[in-house]
């Protein structure tokens, strides 16, 4: 899900001091001359900025309540310089609006030489209404910068989303942070893939978003005929966990008589699916361990358009290496193409993480 993120200027300190280039009596004199327009609540005349403030107090407010709800709605008509004109940008964020918010930081600025006066200072059953002059160029300034970060974040590539998510990311450290994460990212089959991470079938069945549903809609799935999982029952754990041994693993043989070997040299010349899908077969039944045969499975049943299966597959071969960049490509391909359009573009999104992981 898209977000519009609005880049606004955090007002984090301000401590107002007098400048040489200031003066209360220039822009009294001016203010004496002018009305305040009605459309807008600041002017800017000269090297001054003319704001209208007005707020509410109540009446239990001791003096130091008053003067900090003073400073705040100072700090709030400064924002709303800020928002206006160009120091505001809307940002076409391809996230949500939480996670768009953990990878668009709001910038700091120091407004400690901003300078100002008070001109008109009315108070009338505890609604107050002010005019206050501030000194411009340091504000116009702090807004140019504003502009300049705005525009910087508003010409983003996807490298350079693809980034700001690896360093976000890299401020995790638990599990639970990490799933959140990959919740926000729309590809909970990450964290599911991953054993450091880990996610379960109940907390999937708790959450009702888009992506969650997918991954838990695959895990409940069955084979059923013309699925190679079915045509093949070695190929699945069921298959040896239904009525087998429940202390030992099947006595699986190291040598599949170079079953493997042929049907890679096959894949890479990208000949006789067909046969490299039963010789593939044949070593998996042999030893189904090694990620890179789980991966060349995947490959074949995408080729021939078993696109469940070959999620399954792929899904395989990054439980047993996770760093398996060829195996997130097909499965983020392969997802895509089963209908689990959020987890794809999730994992489309991870593989750009993992283009600037160092």
């Amino acid at each position: 899900m898209k977000s519009r993120h609005v880049f606004f200027i955090g007002c984090v300190w301000l401590i107002f001091s007098a400048t040489a280039a200031f003066t209360p009596d220039e822009a009294r004199q001016i203010f004496d001359g002018i009305t305040m327009p009605s459309s807008s609540s600041h002017v800017e005349i000269g090297n001054y900025l003319f704001m209208e403030l007005k707020w509410k107090a109540a009446e239990k407010e001791d003096g130091e309540e008053k003067e900090a709800k003073e400073l705040s709605v100072m700090l709030d008509g400064i924002e709303r310089y800020f928002a206006s004109d160009r120091g505001r940008k809307e940002i076409d964020s391809p996230f949500c609006p939480e996670l768009t918010s953990w990878l668009v930081p709001e910038p700091e600025y120091d407004f400690s030489n901003v300078a100002f006066t008070i001109l008109k200072n009315e108070e009338r059953n505890g609604e107050y209404h002010y005019v206050v002059a501030f000194d411009l160029p340091p504000l116009r300034e702090a807004r140019n910068e504003a502009k300049k970060k705005a525009n910087e974040l508003l010409a983003r590539s996807r490298a350079d989303w693809g980034k700001a998510l690896t360093n976000t990311y890299g401020n995790f450290k638990t599990p639970k942070e990490k799933r959140l994460f990959f919740f926000m990212l729309n590809c909970p089959i990450v964290s599911f893939l991953d054993d450091d991470i880990g996610l379960d079938q109940k907390i999937l069945s708790a959450r009702t978003d888009s992506a969650s549903k997918e991954l838990l809609k695959l895990l409940e799935w069955t084979p059923k005929q013309g699925s190679v999982f079915y045509d093949f029952p070695v190929l699945s754990w069921s298959y040896y966990a239904q009525g087998k041994s429940s202390l030992f693993f099947p006595k699986w043989k190291e040598d599949d008589e170079g079953a493997f070997d042929e049907a890679r040299k096959l894949y890479l010349k990208g000949k006789d699916v067909s046969r490299i899908l039963s010789l593939l077969v044949k070593s998996i039944s042999t030893n189904p361990i090694g990620s890179q045969k789980w991966e060349y499975l995947g490959g074949a049943l995408k080729a021939t358009g078993r696109y469940q299966d070959a999620t399954i597959a792929y899904m395989q071969s990054l439980r047993q290496n996770k760093n398996n960049i060829w195996a997130w490509k097909g499965l983020a391909e392969s997802l895509k193409m089963s209908g689990m359009a959020e987890n794809a573009a999730g994992v489309t999104w991870f593989l750009q993480m993992k283009a600037h992981e160092e």
